[in-house]
């Protein structure tokens, strides 16, 4: 699936009645604009498997 951005997210967040949760691409970086666009969280599992092994 293509990356919708948070544009839709923002819209969805504001539509809906339960909390919205942002997946997909989700990383350090975007969170405070994850959290702006209106998130109750956000899971980032790609940031996971990009971590070096000890």
């Amino acid at each position: 699936m293509a990356p919708r951005g948070v544009t839709l997210l923002q819209e969805v967040c504001r539509r809906s009645p339960v909390p919205v949760w942002a997946i997909g691409g989700v990383t350090r970086e975007k969170l405070p604009e994850l959290a702006a666009a209106g998130a109750a969280g956000a899971w980032g599992m790609g940031a996971f498997a990009q971590l070096p092994e000890k």
